[in-house]
């Protein structure tokens, strides 16, 4: 089953790629908010190990920066390893 598929666009005002970070930035918090909308945001926060797809497209005055994301599936859990763990007492004399 695929997940949902997120895309965000953003504009820079220059055609040079050294000033195109603002519009980046916008374009990733605009992916994040929308993921916080669906409820991913707990372990999608910063998108860490996540594949982008990123489009430039050309404008009179710069460009338009589009990103598009498709979380990948998360992995089942373990039951052993989200299994609460049995403690004893132990007294030392």
């Amino acid at each position: 089953m695929r997940e949902k598929r997120y895309t965000a666009t953003a504009k820079a005002n220059s055609k040079h790629p050294y000033d195109w970070g603002r519009a980046m930035a916008l374009a990733v918090s605009k992916l994040l908010h929308q993921a916080e909308d669906d409820g991913l945001v707990t372990q999608r926060r910063n998108l860490y190990d996540e594949d982008l797809r990123l489009r430039i497209s050309e404008l009179a005055d710069g460009i338009q920066i589009t990103l598009s994301w498709s979380p990948m599936a998360a992995p089942a859990a373990d039951p052993a390893a989200t299994a609460q763990l049995a403690v004893e007492r132990v007294t030392i004399a």
